[in-house]
């Protein structure tokens, strides 16, 4: 079995569905700028906190927690930006780091941010 494959399964299987909003293209052309719609791209995730010792107050900060999100049936890269949605809570995508080992992304960790 693939790295991809064993990733995207023990994402599948400890985690839950989730949904990317990536904003929509702002409108140029009117003043003010008119905010475009955003798109909404879904995804399978496994959230789980950081270990106490990997939270430095600044770049990881208290209410963080790491997405593991799952490449399989993903649309977009996810970017910083974004929000992402699960189980009803929306949190502010903060960084965004591909596992690629072998230059293929497997699965991406991404730092969320909650309210």
């Amino acid at each position: 079995m693939g790295l991809t494959k064993t990733a995207s399964r023990l994402i599948a299987r400890y985690g839950q569905a989730g949904t990317f909003v990536r904003p929509g293209e702002a409108d140029d052309t009117t003043y003010p700028p008119t905010p475009g719609e955003p798109t909404e791209h879904p995804c399978t995730v496994a959230v789980v906190d950081y270990e106490s010792e990997d939270r430095d107050g600044s770049n990881i900060q208290t209410n963080d927690l790491r997405a593991l999100v799952s490449v399989e049936g993903l649309a977009i890269t996810p970017n910083n930006g974004d929000s992402l949605i699960v189980a009803g809570k929306t949190f502010a995508v903060v960084r965004v780091m591909p596992l690629a080992p072998d230059g293929v992304v497997r699965f991406y960790d991404v730092q969320v941010r909650g309210s």
